[in-house]
């Protein structure tokens, strides 16, 4: 008969993983990506978000010709994709 097998989750090891400088510099080139596809109206920027112990990308128009073109063309929402 087959011994059952417990698996423990560490939560300390993924914070620790979501919370590195390597995760970090992910994140940050990905948002650059989807501002530099979205145009020059649009820019990227991280933060670290402390109860999910996670870095989290943000782009957001710039200027009100940013606004302007994800309002008339989508054009960020068709960067994401």
């Amino acid at each position: 008969m087959a011994k059952k097998t417990r698996l423990v989750f560490i939560d300390q090891g993924f914070r620790d993983v979501l919370s590195s400088e390597g995760v970090k510099n992910e994140v940050e080139k990905v948002a650059g990506n989807i501002a530099a596809r979205a145009g020059s109206n649009f820019s990227a920027h991280v933060k670290y978000y402390g109860p999910a112990h996670r870095y989290i990308g943000f782009v957001n128009p710039n200027s009100f010709e940013g606004v302007k073109e994800e309002a008339e063309n989508k054009v960020l929402s068709s960067a994401v994709r």
